[in-house]
Order: structure tokens, then C-alpha cells, then sequence
């Protein structure tokens, strides 16, 4: 019953070579939405596309509602809302194998009026055998299962080269001080390590396990922090040597996958990048790559806000992306001056007459003339807003100043000079400067030296706390050799280099003097496609051979890396940053057709994940060194991080952790609500909510004031509780306020059989002193706390039920007495009874119960205590349990917003024959 994909390698056994994706996009809507049809219709009927949180942003990242639609689903739902019956389509469920995931989908197809047809049934990640086993322990849901496999496809693709795990957090859950205490930082790197692994299983990619080297081993916090790509790279071989059972996996290495860190570059992060695609992250308001532009009226009319999306089905962002903003300005007034000249329709305005072959030439151009200028309009907005901005910032001198500082052409007297001449500068800016000017010049903030640089910039303490936060994910290892090296020692020690990259102006073909800044991935990609990685700081989890290296490098331009002479001074942009789109602006919309040409002979991919995040300039050098090594380089993170995010969040929001208790990073992060709630979690939420408080020194005279008025109301209703227990007491014993009269009256003469009963219930009327004068009596015996109780419809019997896992029938002949007889029910080894009920002629009891292995109904015989039936919710839990006054309907409230009901089938002689279901009452809201 379950399979797993079948799907081709996208590089294997002569197939078109796919990007990645396209690969995500064709797996699921072909693969899964397309083939998902039962036999009985064509594959043209309408379906149900039912998702959890996860999976819908999995499909939202990788396809169009439209697309989705294409694929004949009509309707897309959540798992977890109500949703209404449709008996006669088809539904696919593509969700995480978790347990509520599967009970939802077994609420919604048992029973005899499942809510669906037929049910097709992805798992974005492997599945467990228990939860396979349960599913198939329903008779009433196997025959409507259509398919039941495995689509391994949980990442985020964001980018044609690119995809994220969805990690915000990752840098403050793994790095934080004390992290790897928490239980969240296994938690962190197990789910990041499966999402990464099913990249792999989906593409039929077995890699070389390349990561970066613990840099100390002296079992410091720093060597620690040192291990995670170890260890995220050997949680994920585990996952790879399991995948190696699907059908058509290699068994062999076929692509090269490199782990490592936000430590391995610092300076990416925060640098200005000069791309178009870098400063419409950076500059403008934009919501991941949504963004509301204001364009001008038509015919002189109020400008219009419009919110557009630039992603790769834009022809013109996906032009000059990577172009500098200066080149790709100059582009778009030219693209926009060519097509106004080419274009018939342009032109409708110039002197002279038409005839009526031209007039129909001008018509059929208009929609395309419309749609053209609509999108170079767009663009020449945007750039000019950041323009704007870059002027109004006076983003030259400062981005000059940084690429200088990176470069080794800067020294400290620049960067003093230019704080005091940019007193107006953001904070933002200014913090940008200094955390590149740390990188480099790391002994300038020893002492008190940071704190006069921190006067010179005007920041608060709390800004130069990005600063100092920068020391805990360290640098390169101090014995780099390489010039390119960079040491975050804040400790003090040996001193860096005064240069923290490599100047290529001589080896690349880049015209523009703020376009010098290239990522550390750059270098490393680059030696790692020529087989010269150092061994002791990357190291192979799956060595390869040494005459590997040669074939892994096929189809590269050169035996030494490099391109052949050839002179591209004369054009301003970079043959990697050119597009596929023709100048006059009449190229397709089909991204993806124009870029397969260029995949057609290319060599093994390339994969790259960085913990911690990625930045554009790093999503730049894949696309460029896929078009220079001639081998599709994809690039994965735990998130993307543009600047202003990366300082304001993640920087800052660092630091209130590392100084939090350990346990505090899992409670912000906000795990779900079946995680561990261990005691120190408890403690650390609570921190939470007062250590923000006590931080702040503004608000101390506050939560002074609340400390003491919490002090004043404790007292006040600590005397106002005790007055009220007082009064309690004096109605439990009311012998204490008698008249003492009465006990001057002389004795009664009783007689010899009341004697008797009295003396034999004296301990008792001592003890009932204690109690409610109402209090009749005790019922003892039970070992743990009761969850349960319910009277027999003739009063004469009361059954508990009781954690201890036994259930007890008292028979109340004589309410007073001191002890009572009961029928004692055990229950299986590990059952908790939860609700107990009886029927109308108190012949059979009925009880909830819930154990490790299930939770099941389970019906007795009220007097021998013989089990006459049971069975299963297949629930997390249940809540309550019934009988009809009949003995013959059974229901039960479980863990989804139904109500189930089964019917107790009896023999003739009066044995119950089974318990069958009967119905599902639907309609509760909770």
C-alpha cells in the first residue's frame, strides 16, 4: 500500500535537464495532483486539496493558485478547520506525517458518510510503520484510499537556485550561550536536517557530505558553537543511508553539498550589495517580494498604488536582478527608448496619414504595447525611488568607505572621518559601518575604545550590543593561511589581517567601482569545484576517491578555473548578469523555457546550505558561478536575511537571549503545544514575562510600584481567606457553638442493640466531626486519583473509575456503613479509565479509557464484570463515554469536535455478538 515517488533524476538516463525549481513545481502539480485520480472518473473531475500549515507553504513557494486549478482542484482547504461533506469528489492530502494529521484524515474518511470519495494520501516526509499500521487498522478507511506515498518534499524553494528549511530562529536557538542545553537545540537541527534531507530524496541526489571543521576542540562554549555543522551533517547522513530504499535512489555519490555557518562570513550580512535585487531588499518597504509602488496617473490624473510581486516570472526582473543599480537604470532607459522607437503602436501620434494596413499592424500591437510599458514603468519607478534614497543617504561615500574597509584600502582615520561628517546618518548605517570596521580591525574595540567610537556614531548601548553579540559566532580559524582570512577574536590575541577579502579587480570583468564586494561562498565554491578545499577545516563525511574529482569537474571552463581571455570591458554589465531577454522588450514570459538551453550540458549540481541565513550576494555568486563552472550551484538556508532584518532581529533579539535563561530560547520560538513542558521551561516563561522589565531601567520604578501593591492585595486576601475558612469551620462543627446546657441534661437510657451500634460507629462520628454535616460517608480503597463517576439508575450502585487503572462498582445497600462491597474491573496493563457510565437496567457499564497503545471504549457486565465488547477511537484521547438507557447505542467525545456512536449488536442469547459504527454526529464547533 505504500510507495514512495518514482520520479527520474533530472540529470540521469537522458531526461531534460530541470532547474530546481521547476523539479519542485512538476513533482507536485504532475506528480501528485495530476495522477491523483480515481479510475471511475476522468482525470478532468474537480478534487479537494487539503494541506496543514507546513505543506501549503511548500505548495505557496513552488506553484499558482492558477496552476493548482489547472490541475483540476477546485477547492483548497486547512486540515484543521471545519470543513463541509462533499461525498462525491475526490480529495488529496498532502500533509506532515504527525499523529493529528493522521487522526484528522481518519475522522474525516471513517465511518459510514466519510466527508470525501476517495482520499490520495502524500506524506511530505517519511512516515512511520505505527502510523502505516494504524491507518490500516481501519477496514472502513482502506477501501477508500486511492494512493498512500511518500512525496519527501518539505523545503521552501524561494528561488530558481535557492531554498530555505524556515528556520528564523536558527541563529539565536543554536548559537545563543548555553543553547545546546535546551532541548530545542536537537529539536532545531533534527527538523532542519530531515527538511534538507528530502531535498535530496526528491531529486534522486546522493551527495559528497562536505562541512565546516570544528575550529577548537578545548570543549569551550566557542568549540561547541563550532560543532553544529558536524552535527547537522551527521544527522543528516543518518537520513540519506535510510533514503537509499527508495526505488531509483543512486547508490552512489552524485552531487556535492558543502554545511556551513553564518560564522564563515560576517561581513555579507551587513555590507551594502549594489545589485537592483539587494537594494529593493534593503531600501524599500518591501514584504518578501511583494511591493506597493506608486505609479503616475493616467492623463495627468492622482498617482495609483499598485502592489506588485518581482520574481522570476517577471522578464525584466529577472534581466538586471544582479546588475549594479547604476547599470540597470541605464538599461531600463534604454530598454524603454528602443521599444517607444520599435513599436507601431508608439508611434499612432506622428504626422501624415495611415492606411488601413498600418491601423491594424497599430492594433495588434496595442496589448502588447500596453503590457510592455506597464512593465518598464514599473521598473523605472523602482529604481528611481532607490535612487533617491541612495542620494538622500549618501549610501556612496558610506558603501565606498565599506568596500574600502574589506579590501584593506581603509583605515581607521576614514572611518572617523566619515561618522563626523554623517552625523544625520541612520543608526541602522552607522551600525553597519562599525560591525564591518570589527570584522576588520577587531583590536579597535578592546577597552574603551568601543565605547568612545560608540560617542563618536551616537549609539546607545543597547545599538553596540549587535556588536558585541558578533563574538559568539566566532570567525575563520586563526591558522588560515589564505589572504582572504578574518578573525572575530574580541578576547584579544593575535590580530587579523587588515583585509578581509581578496581584490579581484584584475581577474573579474566588473566595471563598477562599488561592485568590488564579493561573498567568502564565492572562494569556497570555486576551490571546491577544483578539488582544493582544505581537508582539516572541510571535512567529508563520505571521502571521495581521487579520480573523482576530475569527472565531478566535467564540462568547467578551464582545467584552472578560470575563463579564457576574452575582453568584456566595452559592455558595463557581466556576461553572468545578462538575461535571456532581448533588449526590445519582447521576449516570452516563460522563464523557464528560456533558461533550459543553458542547462543542457551541465555538469553535477552543486549544493550549499548556510545555518543561520543567507544573503542576496551569496544567491548572486550561485547564479554566477553556475554560468562560470557550468554546474547548477543551489543554495539553501534556514532563512533568507536581508540587512535591516538581520541587525534589528536578529542581532539584538540574540543578545536578550544569551542573556536569558537556556531554556528561554524555546519558549519565544513558540513550539507547539505537545512539545516537552519541562520544569525549566516553565521557569523560563515565566523569566520571560518579567525579565524584559527589570532590564529596562525606565520601567523599575513601575514594577516596583506592582511589587508592592502585589504585596498589599496578598495580605488583604490572606485575611479576607482565612475569615471566610472560619466561617466554614463553624458550620462543620456545630458542637463547638452548642448551648451548654444540653450537656449538663443527665444520660438517656438507651438500649443494649443501640448501645452496641453506637459504640461500633464511634471512630466514625469522631471522624465525620471533620467534615460537612451533610458528609454521610467515605468511599476508600481507591490508589490514585478518581476520573470518573456515575449512580446506577436505581441508585443502588456508584462506579469510579480511577487513574490506578481499575474501575469499581460500590453496591450502597446501607449508605452508613462502615465498609462496602465492589466489583473490581482491571483494566489492560497501562489503560487509564477517564468516563464511566451505566445502562438503564445497571446490566452493563460502559468505560473510556486511554493507554500508550490506543484509547478504547470498552463495555462490561455490570455485575460479573465480564467483557462483553470494546473498541478503538483511534483518538489522541477521550473525553467522555455513554450508554443508551436501551444498552444498545454506545458514543463517545474524543479528541475531534464529533461525536461517534456504535451499535452493540446481541446474540439471541443475550451476549453481545460486536459492536459495529453507527454514526458520526458532526456539527460542534470545538
Amino acid at each position: 500500500m505504500m510507495t514512495y515517488s518514482d520520479s527520474e533524476s533530472s540529470h540521469g538516463g537522458g531526461k531534460e535537464y530541470k532547474v530546481f525549481r521547476q523539479f519542485s513545481r512538476d513533482r507536485l502539480l504532475y506528480e501528485m495532483l495530476g495522477e491523483s485520480t480515481s479510475g471511475e472518473g476522468s482525470k478532468s473531475s474537480w478534487k479537494v486539496l487539503i494541506m496543514d500549515k507546513v505543506t501549503v507553504k511548500v505548495m505557496s513557494h513552488s506553484c499558482k493558485m492558477a496552476d493548482i486549478t489547472d490541475q483540476g482542484v477546485s477547492l483548497v482547504e486547512d486540515i484543521f478547520r471545519r470543513r463541509q461533506p462533499l461525498p462525491s469528489m475526490d480529495v488529496i492530502y498532502f500533509i506532515q506525517p504527525t499523529k493529528e494529521n493522521i487522526v484528522m484524515f481518519l475522522s474525516d474518511m471513517s465511518g459510514r458518510e466519510p466527508l470525501y470519495k476517495k482520499a490520495f494520501v502524500f506524506f511530505s516526509s517519511p512516515v512511520s510503520k505505527d502510523f502505516i499500521n494504524n491507518i490500516k487498522s481501519d477496514i472502513s478507511v482502506l477501501p477508500r484510499i486511492g494512493a498512500l506515498r511518500e512525496m519527501n518534499l518539505e523545503y521552501f524553494p524561494v528561488d530558481s537556485q535557492a531554498f530555505i528549511t524556515d528556520h528564523d530562529s536558527a541563529l539565536v536557538e543554536l548559537y545563543s550561550e548555553e543553547a545546546e542545553n535546551s532541548p530545542y537545540f536537537e529539536i532545531c537541527l533534527y527538523t532542519m536536517a530531515s527538511r534538507l534531507a528530502t531535498v535530496f530524496a526528491s531529486m534522486k541526489e546522493f551527495p559528497y557530505v562536505r562541512y565546516r571543521a570544528p575550529r577548537e576542540q578545548d570543549g569551550s562554549p566557542a568549540a561547541t558553537r563550532s560543532l553544529i555543522p558536524f552535527k547537522l551533517a551527521e544527522i543528516l547522513w543518518k537520513c540519506l543511508e535510510k533514503y537509499k530504499s527508495i526505488p531509483n535512489y543512486p547508490q552512489t555519490e552524485t552531487c556535492d553539498l558543502l554545511i556551513l555557518d553564518r560564522s564563515v562570513d560576517q561581513i555579507a550580512p551587513v555590507i551594502h550589495e549594489w545589485t537592483y535585487d539587494a537594494m529593493c531588499h534593503d531600501l524599500l518597504n518591501m514584504d518578501g517580494n511583494k511591493y506597493v509602488v506608486e505609479l503616475p496617473g493616467k492623463h495627468g490624473g492622482p498617482p495609483v498604488e499598485k502592489e506588485v510581486i518581482l520574481d522570476d516570472n517577471d522578464p525584466v526582473w529577472l534581466e538586471l536582478r544582479h546588475a549594479h543599480i547604476a547599470d540597470a537604470s541605464e538599461r531600463l532607459h534604454d530598454k524603454m527608448t528602443t521599444f517607444k522607437s520599435k513599436n507601431k503602436a508608439a508611434n499612432i501620434n506622428r504626422d501624415g496619414e495611415l492606411s488601413t494596413r498600418e491601423l491594424q499592424k497599430i492594433v495588434q500591437a496595442l496589448p502588447q504595447y500596453n503590457e510592455t510599458v506597464e512593465k518598464l514603468t514599473l521598473h523605472v519607478e523602482i529604481a528611481g525611488t532607490i535612487n533617491e534614497c541612495i542620494r538622500d543617504m549618501r549610501l556612496r561615500d558610506l558603501g565606498q568607505l565599506e568596500q574600502d574597509l574589506v579590501f584593506g584600502d581603509a583605515a581607521a582615520k576614514d572611518v572617523i572621518n566619515l561618522l563626523r561628517s554623517l552625523q544625520d546618518a541612520s543608526t541602522e548605517n552607522k551600525l553597519r559601518l562599525l560591525m564591518i570596521y570589527a570584522i576588520v580591525y577587531p583590536e579597535k574595540f578592546e577597552g574603551d575604545k568601543a565605547t568612545k567610537l560608540m560617542q563618536l556614531a551616537k549609539l546607545t548601548p543597547e545599538d553596540m550590543k549587535a556588536i558585541n553579540n558578533m563574538k559568539y559566532l566566532g570567525g575563520s580559524p586563526q591558522s588560515k593561511k589564505s589572504s582572504s582570512g578574518f578573525s572575530l577574536k574580541f578576547d584579544g590575541g593575535q590580530k587579523t589581517k587588515h583585509a578581509a577579502r581578496k581584490d579581484r579587480t584584475g581577474e573579474e570583468e566588473e566595471t563598477w567601482q562599488l561592485f568590488r564586494f564579493y561573498p567568502m561562498l564565492e572562494e569556497l565554491l570555486e576551490n571546491l569545484n577544483k578539488g582544493q578545499l582544505p581537508k582539516d577545516e572541510y571535512a567529508c563525511m563520505n571521502e571521495p576517491a581521487k579520480d573523482s574529482k576530475s569527472q565531478r569537474s566535467t564540462n568547467s571552463t578551464a582545467p584552472n578555473g578560470r575563463r579564457p581571455a576574452h575582453s568584456m570591458r566595452s559592455r558595463r554589465t557581466p556576461a553572468w548578469a545578462r538575461g535571456h531577454c532581448s533588449d526590445d522588450g519582447y521576449s516570452s514570459d516563460s522563464v523557464l523555457k528560456n533558461v533550459v538551453p543553458d542547462f543542457r550540458r551541465m555538469g553535477q549540481r552543486i549544493f550549499v546550505f548556510i545555518i543561520g541565513g543567507a544573503t542576496r550576494s551569496e544567491l548572486r555568486a550561485c547564479h554566477k558561478l553556475t554560468a562560470k563552472l557550468r554546474r547548477e550551484v543551489i543554495l539553501g538556508s534556514t532563512s533568507f536575511e536581508d540587512p535591516p532584518q538581520y541587525i534589528s532581529v536578529k542581532e539584538k533579539q540574540f543578545h536578550a537571549y544569551l542573556i536569558w535563561p537556556k531554556t528561554a530560547v524555546a519558549v519565544r520560538k513558540g513550539y507547539p503545544q505537545n512539545s516537552p513542558e519541562t520544569p525549566q521551561l516553565v521557569l523560563a516563561r515565566k523569566l520571560l514575562l518579567f525579565r524584559p522589565l527589570v532590564m529596562d531601567p525606565i520601567l523599575s520604578t513601575a514594577v516596583l510600584s506592582l511589587v508592592i501593591g502585589a504585596v498589599i492585595a496578598f495580605v488583604f486576601f490572606r485575611s479576607y481567606l482565612l475569615k471566610q475558612r472560619s466561617e466554614v469551620q463553624t458550620i462543620a462543627k456545630p458542637d463547638l457553638h452548642s448551648d451548654p446546657k444540653k450537656h449538663s441534661k443527665p444520660p438517656q437510657h438507651v438500649s443494649r442493640k443501640s448501645h452496641s451500634k453506637s459504640h461500633a460507629h464511634a471512630s466514625d462520628k469522631d471522624s465525620n466531626k471533620r467534615h460537612h454535616p451533610l458528609d454521610l460517608n467515605t468511599l476508600k480503597g481507591h490508589a490514585d486519583s478518581v476520573t470518573g463517576l456515575c449512580f446506577s439508575p436505581d441508585a443502588r450502585n456508584l462506579a469510579t473509575a480511577c487513574s490506578d487503572g481499575v474501575v469499581r462498582i460500590f453496591k450502597l445497600d446501607d449508605a452508613s456503613s462502615k465498609s462496602f462491597k465492589f466489583l473490581r474491573i482491571n483494566l489492560p496493563a497501562g489503560g487509564h479509565p477517564i468516563a464511566v457510565a451505566f445502562s438503564d437496567d445497571a446490566s452493563s457499564i460502559v468505560v473510556a479509557s486511554q493507554a500508550m497503545t490506543g484509547t478504547d471504549i470498552t463495555l462490561w457486565h455490570g455485575r460479573t464484570g465480564k467483557v462483553l465488547g470494546h473498541v478503538d477511537t483511534n483518538q489522541l484521547k477521550n473525553n467522555m463515554a455513554t450508554i443508551s438507557p436501551n444498552g444498545r447505542f454506545l458514543a463517545a467525545a474524543a479528541f475531534t469536535a464529533d461525536v461517534k456512536v456504535w451499535e452493540i449488536v446481541y446474540s439471541k442469547d443475550g451476549s453481545v455478538k460486536e459492536v459495529s459504527k453507527a454514526m458520526q454526529l458532526k456539527g460542534h464547533k470545538a
